[in-house]
């Protein structure tokens, strides 16, 4: 493989925090808005690019955007830079102490003034990127970091990886360096009102002081993974003492220094082309509960969320809702429209159930409750089933996969939540252990469990979190093989 001519390089960065007051994503315990922003959130631009092509990936600080959101960025970039839309990824850091900016909620309900302001300031920090192309070298290297994950659904699998990518100028002065780690950034707890980056601001931070140049941070494939608490903590809504800015701030030095080090040792890249490879997927849902079942969550949910006790006959769940969904009180006047990108299908006729005919795979959790359910989480829940109720749903959403190529180095990007055995398959498949794959990207309208075999263990990602997201069901088990081998066809396409 030859290169077609110089590389370049550009990067920028533009501030996207919110003002105080608004509602905030991530838990629903939290019911409170955001009383000020204790670090700034960021959106971070590099882009990349030969004679023939340009790459441009951005990150933001917001815990998720909706596929549509995201294509809207992607096109706005396009528009004032003329790379094709397709070319770039927009990415989020998934922290949980942002502002809501879905319209599913995931914790709260979204301010449209900032959003469309958010997307502006996103699309703006690509263009800079653009504007700012320098010719440039690119060193790849890949660090270990274990201990900082922990898998909350049990067992011990996690990714230490901290793939690197450093780009510089000829005499060796850092434009960007670009790394990732897969790790909820949910160090601070339902507690916390202040607007934080959490850990990845404070890992970008240390990065760049030590390198120089603009540290872009890409969160992993982190479905399942945060930094060592069950789901249920963030239910309860009280103090927890080692959920700290000071725990957020060790952590991110941890993933920093990680960082710092592989791209001291990062090795030169060989000469080779930037190329984007993608290609739009439709996921499957699940089958949606009955209208009557719905009804009768309903009735149960709306008791809950006022402060009655009730015996819900189909849906207490043992496992309690974990970090993602609230009904905060601020704007009121806010009603999120239906889930974007997402192809509708009528109604199911009055009766008919397939949740349950496709068994306990799309069923809420029959066991009673140990202990009541919150306030915030009974209405929040209240609120998907009367979204549901008013139909139409979607049978599926359509999402984008990526890989990019920057001097022939591969960065994988992937839509939604990803289990993290997806990026360890991924690596494994593709005989790259320094593989950057980065999910979060193009859109987050729900989690991707993979494999397969975690629908049989339930759990909140698999039962619940749907719910957060605006959808009606959990993605069907195919979805997360149909993102690995789309990821897998498109990476191997560069080596042939």
């Amino acid at each position: 493989m030859t290169a077609r001519g110089s590389l370049r390089a550009g990067a920028a960065v533009t501030d996207i925090t919110p003002p105080p007051g608004g509602s905030m994503a991530g838990f629903a315990a939290r019911r409170a808005v955001s009383t000020g922003a204790h670090d700034p959130l960021s959106a971070t631009a590099v882009a990349v690019a030969d004679d023939r092509n340009t790459s441009v990936v951005i990150a933001a600080d917001l815990i998720a955007l909706d596929p549509e959101t995201a294509r809207l960025i992607a096109r706005d970039v396009s528009a004032r830079t003329g790379v094709p839309a397709a070319h770039v990824a927009v990415a989020v850091t998934h922290t949980h102490g942002g502002p809501a900016v879905t319209r599913g909620g995931i914790g709260g309900f979204a301010d449209p003034a900032y959003v469309a302001a958010a997307c502006e300031r996103i699309a703006q920090a690509g263009a800079e990127a653009v504007a700012r192309l320098a010719p440039a070298v690119l060193h790849r290297g890949c660090g270990q970091l274990p201990g900082v994950a922990f898998n909350r659904r049990g067992g011990t699998v996690t990714d230490p990886a901290v793939p690197v990518v450093r780009l510089a100028r000829p005499d060796g002065e850092t434009i960007a360096t670009v790394f990732s780690h897969a790790c909820h950034p949910v160090t601070l707890g339902p507690d916390n009102l202040q607007v934080t980056a959490d850990w990845p601001g404070y890992a970008r931070r240390h990065t760049a002081q030590a390198l120089g140049g603009v540290a872009l941070f890409l969160q992993g494939c982190c479905g399942q993974l945060n930094t060592g608490h069950a789901a249920a903590d963030s239910l309860r809504g009280t103090p927890d003492a080692g959920r700290t800015f000071q725990a957020a701030e060790r952590i991110g030095r941890l993933v920093g220094e990680a960082a710092v080090a592989a791209a001291r040792e990062a090795a030169p890249a060989g000469p080779g082309p930037v190329e984007v490879a993608a290609e739009n997927v439709e996921l499957p849902l699940g089958p949606p509960p009955s209208s009557d079942t719905l009804r009768a969550w309903l009735r149960d949910w709306e008791r809950l969320g006022t402060g009655g006790t009730s015996e819900p006959a189909s849906e207490p769940a043992s496992e309690p809702a974990s970090e993602s969904a609230s009904e905060p009180t601020s704007p009121a006047d806010f009603e999120p429209e239906s889930t974007p990108s997402a192809t509708p299908e009528t109604e199911e006729a009055p009766g008919s159930d397939p949740a349950s005919e496709a068994g306990v795979v799309f069923q809420a959790v029959s066991d009673p409750l140990t202990d009541p359910m919150p306030a915030g989480v009974a209405m929040a829940w209240a609120r998907w089933a009367r979204e549901c109720l008013d139909g139409p749903v979607p049978v599926s959403v359509e999402v984008p996969v990526a890989v990019h190529r920057w001097a022939g180095v591969p960065l994988v990007f992937l839509p939604c939540e990803p289990f993290v055995d997806l990026a360890l398959d991924l690596r494994a498949e593709l005989d790259d252990p320094a593989l950057l794959v980065a999910g979060y990207t193009g859109g987050v309208p729900g989690y991707l469990p993979y494999p397969a075999t975690h629908y049989a263990e339930g759990g909140y990602e698999i039962l619940e979190a749907h719910r957060a997201y605006g959808l009606p069901a959990v993605f069907l088990p195919e979805a997360g093989e149909l993102v690995k081998d789309t990821a897998r066809s498109l990476a191997l396409r560069g080596t042939r």
